[in-house]
């Protein structure tokens, strides 16, 4: 390996803080009027007229019979792919992914369910962003958001800026948590968060290999899963 002289490596360290601003920047942009767009976007998904053209999509790139069959209306996987497969049309805009649709769902569902009577309201999807774990049975189904966005709140108050940033929001659960779990109990919640967000994406990669892939993928894939559990059923005493 050649080593950059003093001068190119200051270059190098501006070229790479450079890009850096450009990326925070363009997460900020992303983020404008965010939380109105997720409101759009549940409309769309409430409406339901996604589901003719997306089965015509299906019908039009279907493989096999199975392929080609009709989706769930009420799947935010099958909505997901209908946004990006329609923003493909449009050569101009690249395809909203579908775990940027899932966010802003999300994020419009939390915030129509929980966030009645707060005097401060979330303006931007991210800061809603670290709440969905809570909706998980170990994190009490929801009950805690208004009192961990209230301490959000709080945290932001405290250094002068009158909505809470995402670390805000992150902070104040995990002082929820100091003020009213034992910290075993908090460590387990801690472990069992990101249990929940894995077996999120675990699932929504499951959903896309079903859509996308053949007989041969999807079966490789389910001999894996029936080994992994059959080891798992072993180490527990199961084979005995």
């Amino acid at each position: 390996m050649t080593a950059l002289t003093d001068v190119e490596y200051t270059a190098a360290l501006a070229e790479l803080a450079e890009y850096e601003r450009r990326i925070a920047e363009s997460d900020r942009l992303s983020q404008r009027d965010s939380l109105r767009f997720a409101e759009t976007l549940d409309s769309l998904y409430r409406d339901e007229r996604w589901v003719a053209e997306r089965n015509a999509q299906r019908i039009a790139t279907a493989k096999t019979a199975r392929g080609g069959r009709p989706v769930d209306p009420t799947s935010r996987s099958q909505f997901s792919t209908w946004v990006r497969e329609r923003d493909r049309n449009h050569l101009d805009v690249p395809p909203l992914a579908p775990s940027r649709s899932y966010q802003l769902l999300d994020a419009h569902m939390i915030l129509t369910s929980y966030f009645h009577g707060v005097e401060i309201t979330p303006t931007a999807e991210w800061q809603v962003r670290p709440l969905k774990p809570l909706l998980s049975v170990a994190n009490g189904k929801g009950a805690r958001i208004t009192d961990v966005w209230g301490i959000a709140c709080k945290l932001a108050a405290d250094a002068g800026r009158d909505q809470p940033t995402q670390t805000d929001v992150m902070n104040a659960k995990a002082e929820w948590r100091r003020i009213n779990l034992p910290p075993a109990q908090a460590r387990k919640e801690r472990a069992e968060d990101g249990a929940w967000v894995r077996e999120r994406r675990a699932e929504a990669a499951w959903k896309e290999l079903l859509r996308v892939g053949g007989s041969e993928q999807i079966n490789a894939f389910l001999a894996v899963v029936n080994q992994d559990v059959e080891q798992l059923h072993d180490s527990l005493g199961g084979g005995s």
